[in-house]
């Protein structure tokens, strides 16, 4: 059983970081770039929010940083050769300063492979408590939007192949929309806890079964980011209503 698991995770790591691949660095503050693989070594250059690295060894060692749970990889950077952290590269490019929302993001990086499809349920009326509409997006690169729209209530879930939800946590917070997780000066959640600030409140729980990433917040509405993982993608909803 433990050699079966161990295989799986091997394949795992091989399919999401493939050697001689292109990754984006999405440290916001920079990536340095090591001679070896531990935070101790010499620092061969620091790598700016965004750049192209090329993958040469997916696998190096174990690390646990800024509470995520990654491993060393060594990469190409311009001439250079080292060693970074997966969990600060990401399979796709970095949001633009101008990306407000994750839908704003998978428009950048890719384009719609169909038309929106919509499946309604009843008619729209101001008071019709039995209307919902289900809206489908599917992205020339496989990532995924479903939209959701209920009485009081709204849902959108998106899906982002080959991402983990350590890296998709990194997404979330250099983007417009999720300043509330920069706000409050939120890490990496692995476990339970309260956040606080003045009279506000984020809540946050991770499953301890599933690891699942719940996180709620009240602001004039109730709002809820989920991040979780399955299936060798990132799964995020965001859903509000009052």
């Amino acid at each position: 059983m433990q050699k079966l698991l161990f295989l799986s995770i091997y394949i795992l790591i091989i399919n999401v970081f493939a050697e001689n691949h292109t990754f984006y660095t999405i440290a916001k503050s920079g990536l340095n770039l090591r001679s070896e693989a531990n935070t101790s070594s010499k620092v061969l250059a620091t790598i700016a929010y965004g750049e192209e690295v090329i993958l040469v060894t997916n696998y190096v060692a174990d690390i646990k940083v800024d509470n995520m749970s990654g491993y060393w990889v060594k990469v190409k950077y311009k001439n250079l050769v080292g060693f970074l952290v997966n969990v600060y590269l990401v399979p796709n490019k970095a949001p633009l300063g101008t990306i407000n929302s994750l839908s704003d993001y998978f428009s950048q990086i890719s384009t719609m492979a169909y038309k929106t499809e919509e499946i309604k349920n009843g008619n729209f009326t101001d008071d019709s408590e039995g209307y919902s509409s289900i809206q489908k997006t599917l992205y020339k690169n496989g990532m995924e939007i479903h939209y959701f729209t209920g009485y009081e209530f709204g849902e959108q879930t998106f899906f982002l192949p080959n991402w983990s939800k350590e890296n998709t946590f990194l997404l979330l917070k250099s983007i417009t929309d999720f300043k509330i997780l920069n706000d409050f000066s939120i890490m990496y959640p692995t476990v339970s806890k309260v956040y606080k600030k003045g009279e506000k409140t984020v809540d946050v729980k991770v499953d301890a079964n599933s690891g699942v990433i719940h996180i709620s917040y009240e602001e004039g509405a109730m709002y809820e980011i989920t991040i979780t993982y399955q299936s060798n993608q990132a799964v995020v909803t965001l859903s509000s209503g009052v």
